[in-house]
């Protein structure tokens, strides 16, 4: 078996380039099949399908794999893949692009919360949908880092022993770390504003 580093390719430039983990949900297997064999086919990026037909395998599904995009199919065996989305996109942690095989679909790019792109099958040239899979790839990741940052920097400041104060033009406080109870034996929240 082939290692994740084994299977990485060159791009253009001789870069090594990581593959794309995806997820498809979607019950049609022909269709699924096509965008194994177009993916396979394609230049670049490389990608790695993880194929699953129901709502409640997604979850799990992104867990086991590290899945940072999720191909949606609208129309599943036990429901609909805009209300999944919905509900528990934000959760996820991977980037969605929902299909459909319905022409004339009244929902596109940002009509649907938490999708990234919106396709009806039909339409759509598999060979550019794996750029676009490493486009919304790339961004997932930028987000996941910078979520992580976030985190990281805010823990700091929370665990900070120095008070940390953020103002705006007007000497208005917008916050103020939690250490001011043990210096001043006031909450943060009786400081801000």
């Amino acid at each position: 078996m082939m290692t994740r580093e084994a299977r990485r390719v060159s791009d253009a430039r001789g870069r090594v380039q990581a593959p794309v983990p995806v997820l498809i949900v979607d019950d049609d297997q022909a269709y699924v099949d096509l965008l194994r064999s177009a993916f396979e086919g394609a230049e670049a990026p490389r990608i790695e399908v993880t194929h699953v037909t129901r709502l409640h395998d997604i979850l799990p599904a992104l867990e086991r794999t590290g899945a940072l995009v999720a191909l949606l199919d609208v129309n599943l065996p036990d429901g609909n893949g805009l209300e999944w989305l919905r509900v528990h996109g934000a959760r996820a942690g991977a980037a969605f692009i929902v299909l459909t095989g319905v022409s004339g679909y009244a929902a596109g790019p940002g009509a649907v919360p938490g999708a990234q792109d919106f396709f009806v099958k039909s339409e759509v040239d598999p060979a550019q949908l794996a750029r676009v899979l490493q486009y919304a790839a790339d961004r997932e990741r930028a987000r996941q880092e910078l979520v992580r940052s976030r985190q990281y920097f805010q823990s700091l400041i929370e665990l900070a022993r120095d008070l940390i104060t953020v103002v705006d033009a007007r000497g208005t406080i917008l916050y103020q770390s939690p250490g001011i109870r043990r210096v001043l034996g006031v909450s943060a929240e009786e400081i801000v504003g």
